[in-house]
């Protein structure tokens, strides 16, 4: 009796190391090394995770309410990382006809893509001899919001509110320059109630996910600070000022060689 008991304890060992190495060298099988193609595309759809994130954010802050559509976003990179196109055109389930808007948010979704920074692609994205563009490709769906909270409705005017300003100081204080790097510029000043603007400081740094393309300017800090004291705040969306404070101003913006769209000669 002990005999066989200890034969069937035997034979049941073996057949359980006999199946712990089939499922390591199974397991060995599946986990097989990524080809190169693979690697190619995992790095790939992980920019595009990036790149899509950032685009959401700026469709999100963008005043788009009441509009209806969608349309497809395509953004070519060069190898040097720079923007050299974004075009759209409608999703086939949003025709023109139908979705007249179309036009409204095509221009807009082109402006978001031009004035967002977005992360730098890996130099192996950048295939061919020489390296071709690099092109991502995104489906951009806008529909009106409904009915929303109050206060998620103050939130969203404060938003577009800032979004305005950021554009102003845009217009005023970069509009004229030649930019050869990408950074975020933190604008800080008062005026008084006449929107003479009293003091103002502008100070550049670099963005994280693009910190080796800043370039340190003290000679265009000292230009951009120049033309803020000579702006009449009154001109900026949502100025407010009372006869004995005046009004304070506090605006942080990215910029970058492409912002704005290609540059007319």
């Amino acid at each position: 009796m002990h005999a066989r008991f200890s034969i069937d304890l035997t034979r049941a060992v073996l057949a359980a190391l006999m199946l712990t190495g089939l499922l390591a060298l199974a397991a060995c099988q599946t986990a097989a090394p990524e080809t190169p193609e693979q690697q190619q595309q995992r790095r790939y759809q992980r920019f595009v995770d990036e790149f899509r994130q950032v685009l959401e954010q700026g469709v999100r802050s963008a005043d788009l309410d009441g509009w209806s559509g969608g349309v497809s976003l395509r953004a070519v990179i060069d190898p040097l990382n720079r923007m050299v196109a974004c075009s759209t055109e409608a999703l086939p389930e949003y025709p023109l006809p139908r979705y007249p808007d179309n036009r409204l948010v095509a221009a807009a979704v082109e402006r978001i893509c031009w004035d967002s920074v977005f992360p730098r692609a890996e130099p192996q994205l950048f295939s061919g001899r020489p390296a071709a563009n690099l092109e991502v490709v995104l489906p951009v769906v806008v529909t009106p919001p409904g009915r929303l909270p109050v206060e998620e409705q103050k939130i969203r005017e404060t938003v577009r509110e800032y979004k305005a300003q950021e554009q102003y100081f845009w217009r005023q204080l970069f509009a004229a320059e030649t930019l050869d790097s990408l950074g975020s510029a933190r604008i800080e000043g008062h005026a008084n109630a006449q929107g003479q603007v009293q003091a103002c400081q502008v100070r550049l740094s670099a963005i994280a996910a693009r910190a080796c393309d800043f370039k340190p300017d003290p000679e265009r800090v000292q230009r951009l600070q120049e033309r803020c004291t000579a702006l009449d705040i009154r001109q900026m969306p949502g100025f407010f000022a009372s006869e004995t404070v005046g009004d304070r101003f506090l605006v942080e913006l990215q910029y970058s060689p492409w912002r704005g769209g290609p540059k007319r000669p």
